[in-house]
């Protein structure tokens, strides 16, 4: 197995069951590009084959991470919150997924794309309805990351 298959087998065992929280609780979905050259905006769009017109901004890695590790939040909206999610401290609960266990990996993924890819960027793709696309160097052509749909309000 070639180190750069490694490295994908080892990001998706990190994402395993592992939540993005904005608006809508999103999974990862990682990714592997080949790309012999240095990663911008328009390489981002074209492997996400997207119009060049969609907006793309680069994303401060530090406030990103503090979102990968941050506890969920209450679910407060009940106007708009469908009834099995009501009862729940937090949407999460309604999933059965542990809001400390959630902390606990993605700290633990923050700690391994920073070990192991190099070049670490972030891009917000989009306006509102948006993807951040977290993408690193593992190895000379290679460029393995993270696609995660975040809703703003």
């Amino acid at each position: 197995m070639s180190l750069h298959a490694e490295l994908f087998a080892q990001l998706e065992q990190r994402i395993d069951g592992l939540i993005y929280q904005s608006e809508m609780d999103a999974r990862y979905r990682p990714f592997s590009w080949r790309v012999d050259t240095e990663l911008t905006p328009e390489i981002v769009l074209r492997k996400l084959n997207l119009s060049p017109r969609i907006p793309i901004h680069p994303l401060d890695l530090e406030a990103f991470f503090k979102n990968v590790v941050r506890p969920p939040s209450p679910c407060t909206d009940t106007e708009h919150t469908p009834p099995v999610h009501q009862s729940s401290r937090t949407a999460l609960d309604a999933i059965d997924i542990d809001p400390d266990q959630q902390v606990h990996q993605g700290e633990a993924l923050v700690t391994w794309l920073k070990e192991n890819l190099r070049e670490l960027q972030a891009f917000q793709v989009g306006q509102v309805d948006t993807e951040v696309v977290l993408v690193g160097r593992a190895a000379p052509d290679r460029w393995l990351g993270l696609q995660i749909q975040v809703v703003e309000a």
